[in-house]
């Protein structure tokens, strides 16, 4: 976590002023519902230290820095209708899984739902 937290500075540093915004990816379909094994991408392990499918780190330029937000994909726990019919976040499917409040606390950072996302970076140039 700290290393990621070190990275996602030298990024700061080098990218003054812009928002940037690095996705973790999808895993991609080997044939109709089945899919290869998930691999974040390294940019967004490097600023992050995991690994989380359908995942967006965002950075946010502020005076003397950059904020960053992680928006990550909510678990469907038991009692969740997207528990049995959500393969990518269905406990049932994919076991037991952190909540976005866990990986807060984990990381240090704010994470939010990827629902989010769009008005985070809504009236953003050169997106």
């Amino acid at each position: 976590v700290e290393a990621a937290a070190a990275h996602r500075a030298r990024l700061s540093a080098a990218m003054p002023g812009a928002t940037l915004a690095v996705v973790s990816g999808y895993a991609p379909t080997r044939n109709d519902d089945c899919r290869y094994a998930f691999r974040a991408d390294s940019d967004f392990v490097w600023l992050t230290g995991v690994q989380i499918e359908g995942a967006v780190l965002v950075m946010h330029a502020v005076p003397g820095g950059h904020d960053a937000v992680l928006h990550v994909p909510a678990p469907a726990h038991p009692g969740d209708p997207r528990f049995y019919s959500d393969a990518d976040h269905g406990e049932l499917w994919v076991g037991p899984a952190p909540a976005p409040a866990d990986w807060q606390g984990v990381l240090g950072i704010p994470v939010r739902d990827p629902g989010r996302l769009a008005p985070d970076l809504a009236g953003l140039r050169d997106v």
